[in-house]
């Protein structure tokens, strides 16, 4: 058995009729029923700028971040930061 609980919060703010900001924020963690050493807990987040197309379609880019550590001895499981781009 694996539990994951996590918490996040997510905002957007209109610039204009086609422009708007968005960030979100989120704590998480794995906790395993027999596997204690596995454990961890982390944090993630992001900001995107997006652009409305027409219809349904948007552009959009920004970054995203997230730190996962262990939580059996606290050292650092995995960290990336990376740029986001696209069209959805």
């Amino acid at each position: 058995f694996v539990w994951f609980p996590g918490a996040g919060v997510h905002a957007e703010h209109k610039l204009s009729d086609t422009l708007s900001l968005e960030a979100r924020a989120a704590l998480q963690a794995g906790l395993y029923a027999e596997l204690g050493e596995l454990d961890f807990w982390g944090a993630s987040g992001g900001v995107l700028a997006r652009r409305a197309l027409g219809g349904d379609w948007s552009l959009y880019g920004g970054v995203e971040a997230y730190d996962y550590q262990s939580l059996d001895d606290g050292d650092d499981l995995s960290r990336g930061f990376a740029p986001k781009a696209g069209l959805g």
